[in-house]
């Protein structure tokens, strides 16, 4: 199948939008990106304090009331054993963020499954629920930045999309597009308001925690 770049358990999603309109969470997973290897920041982007508690904590609690089922993404599971969610392991250690979703993905019982990386503290529910809903009748939905470019590590991904990121790594590629335009995909502008803050260095997470400070 061939990606379309439009702007705009097994069970299936109707197209509702239960997180907003009551209680009950969507039918669908939440797998969280935790083995990354930060790089840029010098040190574990998931354990980085976000009013006293790790990045990752806060993340999970955000989602826990929205989703039937949360995932880890890592290879320690004793570092995220005081969540109390399931670890999954990279089926082959050190392949990168495409290995990570597919490992995930696989351990998934979901049909529809949002992947969110460690790095974003503040998870903003008017977009997740709006990749759900794009996400019908294609393999997945992904944002699109003001400039245009793809968010892989916020996005709606079918458990069907599973075949094309293991040919994908199979054919020795490790880049997260290249699996995306073996899909049908849904790409998504995002709105003026809406925002993915990702925090990759030691300045953006000072300056987030800063404007943190100044807002309490």
């Amino acid at each position: 199948m061939h990606t379309s770049r439009n702007q705009s358990s097994r069970r299936g999603f109707s197209g509702r939008l239960p997180s907003s309109l009551g209680c009950n969470p969507f039918p669908a997973a939440a797998l969280i990106l935790a083995g990354g290897k930060s790089e840029r920041m010098g040190r574990d982007k998931s354990m980085l304090l976000v009013d006293g508690r790790p990045m990752i904590e806060q993340i999970c609690t955000q989602l826990r009331p929205h989703f039937e089922r949360l995932l880890i993404s890592a290879n320690d599971p004793r570092k995220y054993a005081f969540l109390n969610i399931e670890t999954v392991p990279d089926k082959i250690p050190g392949e990168g963020s495409l290995m990570g979703i597919a490992s995930a993905l696989g351990a998934s019982e979901h049909d529809l499954n949002l992947v969110v990386a460690c790095d974003i503290p503040h998870v903003d529910m008017a977009v997740v629920e709006r990749l759900m809903l794009e996400a019908k009748g294609h393999d997945g939905a992904v944002p699109l930045s003001g400039a245009g470019h793809i968010e892989p590590l916020f996005a709606v991904y079918r458990k069907r999309m599973l075949g094309a990121l293991n040919a994908t790594l199979r054919a020795g590629k490790r880049k997260i597009s290249d699996a995306l335009d073996q899909c049908n995909i849904k790409y998504v502008a995002l709105a003026g308001g809406e925002s993915l803050r990702n925090l990759n260095t030691p300045e953006e997470y000072a300056n987030f925690v800063a404007q943190r400070r100044e807002n309490e």
